[in-house]
């Protein structure tokens, strides 16, 4: 089984005369280590060895076994102490003698023990324990590397054997059986008994009945007295009602790395007047103590946690209905819901890394405990975990979080709900991004069904979805149906300020966007401004979305030739996507697009190229292939190559776009028809030469 520096470490320590314990939580193979080192070394103790299993019979065995086995025959009216001192002082021989006690799984068991074992230098002493015992050299036993593992299943099912063998797949079985040794032992010697049965058929059960699973209940004895459940009972039963109430908390949470802040915030959202912070440190040091609960980093630098073992972690969560009520379950609910809503929409990616290590937490929440949730909470985790993985591009994910949020919203409040309206919008959002118009329009026409029919007629809210509407159709070229929703936004803004002050930002500008495309010079500058000054007074200086303002600004001082203003304005905003977003964001490639089609205004080919190609780059890493935002940048590099002459790469370039975008936006939109005009004058151009 391995453990090559385990035993070497082991033999050390015993020979220079310390008292070891190899210690760590059931199925690690605490006995098998002893057996192993006994095979190798047992030539080092020539006056034998004494194997003691029953704590609370140590001292009789000692004394049966020193007649049973060395002849040895104390005096029967001594007590029980002087006999078993007799027998360490009548021990035949005068060399080592390795002295067992096996299974000291409390503390109480340790105690039983050490009134009776020996203290002369050749009795070599080593214990196994659940626990950490107190003056033992300590031999930490974990989980077997995955190689071992591998190695150890191999072995058991006797793979060679087999009809056929995947040594990845049985590397992903070790994974999830934690890499414990008896888990994977029980698993192998099942495997072995049917050449038939497969890797994926017992992975299969694994994920049907965790730890309930038939390889863990009737063990083969070659491998174990008990099966894996039978293990995992003594441990249970050795802890206090208490520390099994964390221990079922604990087990709430995903099989993942765990914040300790999270659950002092459940025991303070719980209420419970009996536990304070120093209690529950001590609850949690019994778990410690007994290795059922494991100290790990956390994704963030310098902050560390706490993880259960995937095996315990199944076996402590069968235990939450005995343990936990209804408000305890309440409360763990409750604090991570408030984690979701900590999660912003486009965040700066700090933000985003923060939250890291709350996401598999908050997915436990979506997934398992959606019953708890209380109805004025249903979309939150689902709204913060689509946020989360659109920050770092994940859009897959994102759209799949916000349906299931939308799911569970109609299935559990009334029809015209306004969190049911909440969830459309945010799927719309995400759809408008991706360029799915047609799958946006039909849920922002919902959302404002639904508003308009409980919010009064000034409300922030409606004034966000009409800008979201708005949006939708200036991109689909509906520019005078957007203009009246965006000036019916703005006017429901300044009816509600300072509540609505960031969203007037975000509606002057966007209403300075649609005059921009109409070449409504004018009448864009003054919104431009003025939402960009609003933006440098509420938000931080490295903020994502001062970067989408200063872009925008930009972008009219190009158009209007005031290359010296733009370039300003265009470094600043890439200064602050650099910091703030991840290095393939589409908000970047856009920002980095727009200022080298600045330098190809001012006919700096080199220098547009460049950028030109790294944002090309970014939108192939981070978009779907039909996107828009990828066609137009593909359209216009293509325009820089031909200005260079460089037609061979030119013609690609220009066929790519014109596919993307007849498919994203169809054959009769303007950008559709610019690209073609663009690259038929390309071709004839081609031919005249």
């Amino acid at each position: 089984m391995g453990r090559e520096k385990q035993l070497t470490k082991l033999h050390q320590w015993l020979t220079a005369g310390q008292r070891v314990s190899v210690w760590g939580m059931g199925g690690l193979g605490k006995s098998e280590l002893v057996l192993q080192y006994w095979a190798r070394h047992s030539q080092d103790y020539p006056s034998g060895l004494i194997w003691l299993e029953a704590p609370e019979e140590a001292g009789q065995d000692i004394v049966v076994f020193g007649s049973n086995c060395l002849h040895l025959e104390p005096s029967p009216e001594l007590p029980i102490a002087q006999k078993v001192d007799r027998v360490w002082a009548q021990w035949p021989g005068e060399d080592r003698v390795l002295v067992v006690a096996d299974n000291l799984n409390t503390l109480d068991d340790y105690r039983l023990v050490e009134k009776f074992l020996p203290s002369a230098d050749r009795f070599c002493v080593l214990a196994t324990s659940r626990v950490r015992l107190t003056g033992l050299k300590e031999l930490p036993l974990e989980e077997l590397s995955l190689p071992e593992a591998v190695e150890l299943l191999e072995r058991r099912s006797q793979a060679p054997e087999r009809r056929s063998w995947d040594r990845a797949e049985a590397a992903t079985l070790c994974q999830r059986l934690g890499r414990l040794p008896l888990a994977i032992a029980l698993a192998g010697s099942y495997l072995a008994i049917d050449p038939n049965l497969s890797l994926g058929e017992i992975s299969a059960e694994l994920t049907a009945r965790g730890l309930e699973a038939q390889y863990f209940q009737n063990p083969d004895l070659t491998v174990a007295q008990r099966g894996l459940n039978a293990v995992f009972d003594l441990s249970w039963q050795a802890l206090d009602p208490p520390t099994q109430r964390l221990a079922a908390l604990l087990a709430m949470f995903a099989a993942a790395p765990i914040e300790w802040r999270l659950v002092e915030k459940i025991l303070i959202s719980s209420g419970n007047p009996t536990l304070d912070q120093f209690s529950l440190r001590d609850l949690r040091q019994t778990l410690l103590r007994y290795a059922l609960l494991q100290s790990v980093e956390l994704p963030e630098e310098g902050l560390s946690g706490y993880q259960l073992h995937p095996l315990i972690w199944d076996y402590f969560r069968r235990q939450i209905p005995n343990c936990l009520d209804q408000p305890a379950r309440q409360a763990f609910v409750t604090v991570l819901v408030a984690e979701a809503e900590t999660i912003a929409y486009n965040a700066p990616l700090e933000d985003y890394e923060k939250a890291r290590a709350s996401i598999p937490h908050i997915a436990e929440v979506a997934e398992t405990w959606a019953n708890d949730l209380a109805d004025e909470d249903l979309i939150t985790p689902y709204t913060g975990l689509s946020r989360f993985y659109e920050g770092f591009l994940d859009y897959q994910l994102s759209e799949v979080y916000l349906n299931k949020g939308l799911s569970l919203s109609r299935r559990r409040l009334p029809q015209n709900h306004p969190d049911i309206a909440a969830a459309l919008n945010n799927l719309a959002v995400l759809y408008k991004f991706l360029g799915r118009y047609n799958e946006a329009e039909p849920l922002y026409t919902e959302v404002l069904l639904i508003l308009s029919k409980f919010l009064p007629k000034n409300d922030p809210i409606l004034a966000i979805t009409l800008n979201n509407l708005a949006e939708l159709y200036q991109v689909q070229e509906k520019y005078k149906e957007a203009e009246l929703l965006y000036k019916n936004a703005l006017d429901i803004d300044l009816k509600s300020l300072p509540a609505s002050y960031l969203n007037l930002a975000t509606h002057l500008n966007n209403l300075g966007g649609l005059y921009q495309a109409q070449g409504r010079y004018s009448e864009a500058e003054p919104l431009y401004t003025e939402g960009l000054s609003i933006i440098r007074q509420i938000l931080l200086p490295d903020h994502p979305q001062l970067a989408r303002h200063l872009n925008n600004l930009a972008g009219l001082y190009q158009a209007q030739g005031r290359y010296s203003e733009a370039e300003s304005l265009y470094t600043e905003a890439l200064a602050i996507d650099r910091q703030s977003l991840v290095s393939n964001h589409p908000y970047l490639a856009s920002h980095l697009h727009n200022l080298g089609f600045l330098y190809r205004s001012q006919e700096k080919y080199s220098e547009a190229e460049s950028f030109y190609r790294e944002a090309i780059a970014i939108d192939r890493q981070s978009l779907r292939p039909n996107h828009p935002q990828l066609a137009n940048h593909l359209n216009n590099l293509a325009l820089l190559c031909e200005m260079q002459k460089k037609y061979r790469e030119a013609d690609p370039l220009y066929r790519e776009a014109l596919a993307i975008f007849e498919v994203s936006l169809g054959t009769g939109h303007s950008d559709t028809r610019t690209v073609r005009a663009n690259y038929e004058r390309f071709l004839q151009q081609l031919n005249n030469e």
